[in-house]
Parts: structure tokens; C-alpha cells; sequence
């Protein structure tokens, strides 16, 4: 299992490593060819297009691993109740992005850059479904050959609009849009070929309990993905643009270094999802060893982050973002509970308990905007900086203290085929 792990992290964390430059490069050519205003038109579409992202998934991915990591007599049947609802919110998803492209543009370029952009995420979300079979199976390789694939396909995309067509926001929508609907092809042959690709399944049974389960997990998401954002979009009507700048480059270099635990947690999610239904002994020890393991590499990190602060963020974003220094030195405490976090939330998934972590993100994401309004105009961006270190070690302690709690309630309460492994945790605790 170990060397299953190992293997599976590997794959994924150089795919991500080799996909994120590929995309940097993209964007970093646009903002060259387009100049800043337009560039700001482009990313304005493209974090604005995330939310059509969480929106056509709405956590299908998940229920599906669920469903099927260990277990594959319901693959088929689980996929195809997923892809029937993720066509029914795709498509709602293309109705509601038409609405808010036609409210949000002023010009017709515009609304087609936030159109195409937009039917681009929906499409991306179609192809992170269909790595989903990769992770219920613990194949994980053919999830990095599809992520590599898909930034170098963006990356030619995007270099050849803006060669031919030059600064065309229109073209360079339409760019994202093919290299979207490349690699979602490229994923669906690999999964056709490989392992399985089925019809969709529609039954307004299967639709309301699927979506039922997956819901608590897409708000998870955008939740977990705002409380990150929330931060540089306040500076940035409080203190002003530069402050704003600066704090949203030391969140961009976090969020780089932040993919080495998104991808543990996402190579540990199947691995828990079968152990928990197999084993509760297992569980528990894949759990307390992936916990520890989680926070020494977290420290580690860190530290390295806040010595290497300056020589990062000079390498990254040049002397004009000095002010960064301090931020990112402040910022690297996070990486800590954010590990841990992680880790917690994937086996709190894998437990069927997406109820605590929807009460600690509410909460948090409540909190967090309420002390940004207190401290960021004391403070400035070193509010906005403690305020994010206090609220995120909060929430793990709070999902770690639930969690624990409930553990030492689960002993006589799973599958019979679990029993014995309790009572052997039990006699080891003793």
C-alpha cells in the first residue's frame, strides 16, 4: 500500500509541478501580447469562471470515488448516475454564465471573453470527473499524463491565437476553449480505453440522492477556495490596489507550494475510502500516520518558506513586490494547519462527517470576513495575514477535536466485516 501511495504522489506531484509552469508560461505570454487592461479582462474571466467550475461538478467527484474506490461492481452504475447529473448542472451552469457574460460585460468583446472562458471551466470540470476514475482506482499515472497533456495543449493554444490573431480577446477565449475541449477528449480516450466510459443515467431518484450527498461536498469546496481569496479581494477595496498586490502575490507563491498537500490529500482520499469500509483498524493507523507525517512536513516547510521569503519572492515576482517579504514570512505559519487540515478533511469525507467540516468553513469564512473589517483598517494587510493564520489553525482544531471525539464512538458501528478488526484496536488500546 505504501509503495502504491509513493508512487501515486509522485506522479501527481511532477504532473502538477510541470502543469503549473506550462500554464504560467501561458499566462505570462498573454500579459505580455494583450497589455495590462486587457490582461485584467482576462483574469477577471478566469477567477470569475472557477465558480461555473464548482457549479457543473457539484461534487459528483467525489461521491463518485466514494462510491467506487475499492468496490467495482458500482463503478459503472455510480458513474453513470454522475455523468447524468453533472449534464443537468452543466447545463443550467451554460444558462446562468450566458445570464451573468450579457449583465457583467460592457463591451461585446467581453462577453464573449467571459463566455468562452466560462464554457471552458464547465468543460475542465468534465475532464476532472473523468480523472476521478484514475483516483478510484489508485492509477494515478494516467492522471499526470492527462494534466500534462492538458497545460502543454493550453499552452500552444493560447501561444497560437495570440501569434495569429494577436491581441484578440475573442480569439483567446476561443483558444481556452479548444484546449478545454482537447483535453477533456484526451481524458475521455484514455478512460474509454483503459479502464471504463459509460451512458449517462437519468432517474429522478438517483438525481435527488446523488445530488443530496454531493452538495455538502461542492460547498466545501468553494467555501475552502474563498476563505483563501477573501483576504486580497477586501485589501483591495479597503487599503488599495498595491497593498492589495502585494498580499496577492505572497498568496499566489503559497498556493504554488500549497499543491504538495492538495495532492497528498488527494492521493490518500481513495486509499481511506476503501480502508474505511474494509477495515476500522487499518483506518485508524493510515489515519494517526498520515496525521503526524502531515505535520512534520508542514514545520518543515515553513520554516524553509519564512527563511526563504526574500530570495523567493525576488526570484518570482522581482523587487517591486519586496513588500511581499513580510507577508509571505507571516503567511508561512499557515502551512501547518493547512496540511493538516487537508489530511483531516479527505478522511472526515471518507467517513461520511461532511457535516462537521460544513460547520467549521461557515463559520470560519463568517469569522474571517468580520476581523478582516476590524483589523484590515488597523492593521492593514498584517490584519488580513493574522487573521488568516488565526482562523485556519482554528479550524483544524476544531475538525481534529470532532473528529477524535467521534472516533472513540465508532467501535461496534461499521460493517460486520470490521468487527474483529475492532476489537483487536480495542485490546491494542488497552
Amino acid at each position: 500500500m505504501l509503495k502504491n501511495i509513493a508512487k501515486n504522489f509522485s506522479s501527481l506531484i511532477v504532473s502538477q509541478v510541470i502543469y503549473k509552469l506550462l500554464s504560467f508560461l501561458a499566462i505570462a505570454y498573454a500579459a505580455r501580447h494583450i497589455g495590462d487592461a486587457a490582461f485584467g479582462q482576462l483574469s477577471f474571466a478566469l477567477y470569475f469562471g472557477i465558480l461555473f467550475f464548482a457549479m457543473s461538478d457539484i461534487g459528483m467527484s467525489e461521491v463518485y470515488i466514494l462510491e467506487a474506490a475499492g468496490n467495482r461492481q458500482n463503478e459503472k452504475k455510480s458513474m453513470g448516475i454522475c455523468i447524468g447529473n453533472r449534464i443537468i448542472f452543466s447545463a443550467a451552469a451554460f444558462i446562468l454564465l450566458y445570464a451573468c457574460a450579457f449583465f457583467l460585460s460592457n463591451s461585446r468583446d467581453l462577453f464573449f471573453l467571459i463566455f468562452l472562458i466560462g464554457a471552458a471551466m464547465i468543460i475542465d470540470s468534465a475532464t476532472f470527473f473523468l480523472r476521478s476514475v484514475f483516483r478510484a482506482r489508485e492509477q494515478m499515472e494516467y492522471e499526470a499524463v492527462s494534466i500534462i497533456l492538458e497545460g502543454a495543449v493550453k499552452l500552444f493554444a493560447i501561444a497560437a491565437a495570440l501569434i495569429i490573431f494577436k491581441n484578440s480577446l475573442f480569439f483567446l477565449g476561443v483558444a481556452f476553449l479548444l484546449s478545454s475541449t482537447a483535453s477533456f477528449l484526451i481524458t475521455a480516450l484514455i478512460c474509454k480505453n483503459n479502464f471504463l466510459l459509460v451512458k449517462p443515467v437519468f432517474k429522478l431518484d438517483h438525481f435527488l440522492s446523488f445530488s443530496k450527498r454531493g452538495l455538502p461536498f461542492a460547498v466545501i469546496g468553494f467555501l475552502s477556495v474563498v476563505s483563501l481569496k477573501i483576504d486580497t479581494i477586501m485589501l483591495a477595496k479597503m487599503s488599495g490596489d498595491y497593498i492589495a498586490g502585494w498580499y496577492g502575490a505572497a498568496v499566489r507563491l503559497l498556493e504554488a507550494i500549497l499543491i504538495i498537500p492538495i495532492t497528498s490529500a488527494t492521493v490518500l482520499f481513495p486509499v481511506v475510502s476503501r480502508l474505511y469500509n474494509k477495515s476500522v483498524k487499518s483506518f485508524l493507523k493510515v489515519y494517526k500516520v498520515s496525521l503526524m507525517a502531515s505535520f512534520v512536513v508542514g514545520v518543515f516547510l515553513a520554516a524553509a518558506m519564512y527563511f526563504g521569503a526574500g530570495l523567493m519572492i525576488n526570484i518570482v515576482f522581482g523587487k517591486a513586490f519586496l513588500n511581499s517579504v513580510y507577508i509571505f514570512r507571516v503567511l508561512s505559519l499557515i502551512v501547518i494547519p493547512i496540511f493538516l487540515r487537508l489530511l483531516l478533511e479527505r478522511t472526515a469525507m471518507a467517513a461520511g462527517k461532511t457535516g462537521v467540516l460544513l460547520l467549521a468553513y461557515i463559520v470560519a469564512v463568517a469569522f474571517k470576513i468580520a476581523l478582516n473589517i476590524v483589523f484590515i483598517p488597523i492593521l492593514n494587510y498584517t490584519g488580513a495575514a493574522f487573521t488568516t493564520i488565526f482562523i485556519e489553525f482554528g479550524v483544524c482544531a476544531f475538525i481534529l477535536i470532532r473528529l477524535d471525539v467521534w472516533f472513540k464512538k465508532i467501535t461496534f458501528h461499521l460493517i460486520p466485516d470490521g468487527i474483529m478488526d475492532n476489537i483487536a484496536f480495542l485490546h491494542e488500546k488497552e
